[in-house]
């Protein structure tokens, strides 16, 4: 069968939750970016504004970082782009996979309860706040450029 790519899959878990999110928190807006969105669903109050040139301008605007994201491989860059501009995140396990300290930086649960974790998220401002900081400190501490360099110094001073 024709596997379908990984964040449409994700799109069409939010999509079909969103209904469940509107109930617990109506005045929560989505936002969704990115390509493979030219034929969305139409009148569900869902904003889709495709490619955006900048992910930090959309992510400013964000309450929470929301990706459902499926079983794949490889680096998540849109979840450390999220936490780096202290945008709190609600994923998957496979979401956080590679990424150091997001235990505490991020909300990880399974797909069947993504919509709940994100509603209870959305309706609770201190912890967003909380994980917000958290998200921030993780990239600083192991996901950039000089956290990478520090590593490499110590592993070379035990050698």
């Amino acid at each position: 069968g024709h596997q379908r790519p990984p964040n449409q899959v994700a799109l069409d878990r939010l999509v079909r939750g969103w209904p469940d999110v509107l109930a617990a928190v109506p005045d929560a807006t989505p936002l969704l970016a990115g390509r493979g969105m030219a034929t969305p669903p139409a009148g569900d109050g869902i904003s889709y504004l495709g490619v955006v040139p900048h992910a930090r301008d959309l992510l400013a605007q964000a309450a929470v970082f929301a990706f459902p994201c499926p079983p794949t491989s490889g680096p998540k860059m849109k979840i450390l782009d999220a936490l780096a501009n202290g945008v709190p995140v609600v994923t998957t396990e496979a979401g956080i996979e590679g990424i150091e300290a997001a235990d505490s930086a991020a909300v990880v649960t399974d797909s069947d309860n993504f919509t709940a974790a994100l509603a209870t998220l959305l309706a609770d401002p201190p912890r967003r706040a909380q994980l917000a900081a958290a998200g921030r400190a993780t990239v600083i501490a192991h996901h950039t450029p000089a956290a990478a360099a520090a590593a490499r110094a110590q592993l070379a001073g035990r050698l």
